[in-house]
């Protein structure tokens, strides 16, 4: 009996499961959750790298690692997304539906391979993810993982594809934020608009300071203010590609407005509001 299944398999699977071998790997079922929790991708499981027993899902980029959506599991993954997408279907584009047509024939994938391809993906900002009423463009947020964690969530979710930012735009992104900061970031999507909310979260902190002041006082700098709290509340709210096209496209305009509030905020200290209100108080005796 196990020479005639086994006979039976070796004639039948190959023709109707060609693609099962380009995703048949063992997996512990916990690697999607690595890689979007992972801080650098250079310790990972040998699965995400190239070899036998790898998939080809971690690269190396220069000095560092990064999520390779041009693997042949994931292009086989994304392209499919961004044909649905593009033909408008939204309902074959969730994990259940996803599931029943890479775990199906032509494919055999488990449902572990499938969740780990869609994190890559997720970790490489080729996709967004919706759940529960809302979106998420960005792996470092706690809340994005549950659909690769738990296969309820997984199944209710929705897989979108999105444009990708070219290199050159990442590029310009990553030496504005330099210029701007004179720190470094990784040239990676979702790396530069973490760290550009960040500083648009502290810069909105001083901000509200500097603003009671200059309205306690009466002083001429409340429309300078407000034009650059506008432009730190948008990129507080925006995606990840916004932030990047802000940063890409305005990076001279934005070191010039946080350089005009770090001289308004000198201006507002304890000593110098001293030295005006005395001043002030001169110019009214006179």
């Amino acid at each position: 009996m196990g020479e005639i299944f086994k006979g039976l398999f070796d004639f039948a699977v190959p023709d109707l499961y060609p693609k099962l071998e380009m995703g048949a790997r063992s997996l512990k079922g916990s690697e999607a959750e690595e890689i979007l929790k992972a801080a650098n991708l250079n310790g990972l499981p040998q699965i995400f790298y190239s070899g036998d027993t790898g998939l080809n899902l971690v690269i190396k980029d220069g000095a560092k690692y990064v999520a390779n959506p041009d693997a042949s599991v994931t292009k086989e993954v994304l392209d499919y997304l961004i044909q649905q997408h593009s033909y408008g279907n939204k309902d074959t584009r969730t994990g259940k539906a996803l599931e029943g047509r890479f775990g199906g024939l032509g494919y055999g994938w488990e449902r572990d391979i499938l969740r780990l391809v869609l994190a890559v993906l997720f970790r490489a900002g080729s996709i967004e993810v919706s759940h529960k009423g809302q979106r998420f463009d960005s792996y470092q947020n706690a809340n994005s993982r549950e659909p690769f964690t738990s296969n309820t969530a997984f199944k209710a979710a929705l897989f979108t594809p999105v444009k990708p930012i070219g290199l050159s735009t990442l590029k310009q992104a990553v030496e504005n934020y330099e210029e701007l900061t004179g720190d470094t970031v990784d040239m990676e999507k979702n790396a530069i608009a973490e760290v550009l909310k960040q500083l648009a979260n502290e810069e909105l902190q001083l901000l509200l300071r500097v603003e009671e002041r200059v309205k306690a006082n009466s002083l001429p700098a409340t429309e300078q203010l407000q034009d650059y709290r506008n432009t730190l509340t948008e990129i507080q709210n925006g995606t990840a590609d916004d932030c990047i096209q802000i940063l890409a496209g305005e990076g001279v305009s934005l070191k010039a407005a946080r350089e005009r509030f770090r001289r308004i905020r000198e201006a507002t200290n304890d000593s110098s509001l001293s030295a005006f209100k005395a001043a002030k108080q001169v110019v009214q005796n006179q």
